[in-house]
């Protein structure tokens, strides 16, 4: 009987340290069970990103932020539902309530989406990562914070996405409403922009189209007296300022603008028409998607040949209009004629085309007016192009004579002496390089400086010095 007992005890003790090895064997499989359950509760909420999970046997302890919508409480109510779930300990806090829930962002003129400017909130992680690919390194800048309406962040990645579009521009993400507000370059674009937009069901949109999206078209009127005017839509990339600069001119007048969409335009046609501009008295063209067209009125003495075939250059139209000469005068006939007299060449302006004429011409010309250069420098001001006008039709006379000319260039005594006489080189040869576009023969033309050695007035007042820069032709056989 005392061994039956002692049998039974043995027994059940054996049984207690199988039970007791079993339990001890199980414990991690059954905490991992449980963290795995309980990580996937989190995952169905986008929890996990934003609190800590830890577990312990059959406990389970969540801190942080509770950034997934319904905060801690839905925290409580996914973890309390884990099967094998001991303990659930909740230190998580609930994120601020943003009141009104509010994202801005802004494009600067010409910048990527990159580059966008953003502040404002975002509900969690899961919103900031949709953003990012669209805000770049602004979206780590958003806050969190809790509030968001429902379809916060499809409307967001909507706005951001056609804010990229724009060529500038703000984006405001204020509950469920967006409003955008910039500018695009065509109709087109905007219609990009309203395909980005559809998912939006509260839209307020004010968005301006740069170009009119028609074709260009544009005119040029000039005048050697009243300068150059341009008027209508240039090609992409060409400015009011390049126009002129390529036409040899300091300035043009008008309300020319430029293309916005990269239509481009053969501008090559403009350095002809410097060559032979100071030869045109006035001109007149129509630049555009068809036919363009070209009509001048050329000065007295002007290359006919010379200028068509320049206006020619783009494929223009070209109507050419000579000056209209003044009638040569009639000489009553002499009653007595003088057999064998023999009468001076008379140039069509009205002066004998030999030495002493083209001289008188020439200084009566330079006494009336000066050729202005800028300041200290090679470069004719825009007031020199009459002028320069006016003593090319007598210099085309005068050559045409076989006379000879040389172009000289003077300074008075400021500044370096060396400086001085190379200044007055290059402005002599500029003069040179205007009367040969003008038409005059390259061969009956020299240029020299003389910087400060042939000064006509004294060097100590201002008007003296004023007197001494200054410009001379002289002529000779």
């Amino acid at each position: 009987m005392m061994r039956r007992a002692i049998g039974w005890a043995v027994f059940g003790i054996g049984i207690a340290a199988v039970g007791l090895w079993g339990s001890m064997m199980s414990a991690p499989q059954i905490q991992a069970k449980v963290h795995l359950a309980a990580k996937t509760a989190l995952a169905q909420i986008a929890g996990d990103q934003s609190v800590a999970l830890s577990v312990s046997g059959r406990d389970i302890a969540v801190s942080g932020l509770a950034t997934n919508v319904g905060g801690r409480a839905e925290l409580d109510r996914v973890l309390m539902a884990v099967h094998g779930r001991r303990v659930l300990r909740n230190t998580a806090a609930d994120l601020p309530i943003a009141k009104p829930y509010v994202l801005t962002a802004q494009k600067q003129a010409g910048g990527l989406a990159q580059g966008l400017v953003a502040q404002g909130v975002v509900p969690n992680e899961a919103a900031r990562a949709q953003l990012s690919p669209l805000l770049g390194a602004a979206a780590q800048g958003l806050t969190l914070a809790a509030g968001a309406p429902e379809d916060w962040a499809a409307n967001a990645v909507a706005g951001l996405g056609a804010l990229s579009l724009l060529q500038s521009g703000k984006l405001t993400v204020e509950g469920q409403a967006v409003i955008l507000v910039g500018e695009v370059v065509t109709a087109a674009d905007l219609a990009a922009v309203d395909r980005a937009l559809h998912p939006v069901k509260m839209l307020v949109k004010d968005i301006a189209v740069l170009d009119d999206g028609l074709p260009v078209s544009y005119t040029l009127t000039y005048s050697a007296k009243e300068g150059a005017r341009l008027n209508g839509k240039l090609p992409f990339g060409v400015t009011p300022e390049s126009f002129a600069t390529a036409l040899g001119l300091p300035r043009i007048e008008g309300d020319a603008k430029t293309a916005l969409i990269r239509e481009m335009g053969d501008m090559r046609y403009l350095s002809a028409w410097a060559a032979v501009l100071p030869q045109i008295e006035i001109l007149s063209a129509e630049i555009g998607a068809g036919q363009s067209r070209v009509r001048a009125t050329l000065n007295a003495g002007a290359d006919v040949a010379a200028v068509t075939l320049a206006l020619q250059k783009g494929g223009f139209l070209v109507d050419i209009a000579a000056a209209q000469l003044p009638p040569p005068k009639s000489e009553a006939a002499s009653e007595t004629p003088i057999l064998d007299q023999v009468l001076p060449a008379v140039s069509s302006l009205g002066f004998d085309l030999n030495v002493a004429g083209c001289q008188g011409a020439s200084d009566t010309l330079l006494a009336q007016t000066t050729i202005i250069f800028l300041p200290n420098l090679a470069e004719l001001d825009a007031s020199a192009q009459q002028v320069l006008t006016d003593l090319a039709a007598i210099a085309r006379d005068c050559a045409g004579a076989d006379l000879r000319a040389e172009i000289g260039g003077h300074t008075d005594t400021s500044g370096d002496a060396a400086e001085n006489l190379a200044l007055s080189a290059r402005r002599a040869e500029t003069v040179r390089a205007a009367l040969i576009a003008a038409g005059v023969r390259a061969a009956n033309l020299s240029a020299k400086g003389f910087g400060a050695s042939l000064p006509i007035s004294e060097n100590e007042t201002k008007e003296g010095r004023v007197k001494n820069r200054r410009t001379t032709v002289v002529w000779r056989d």
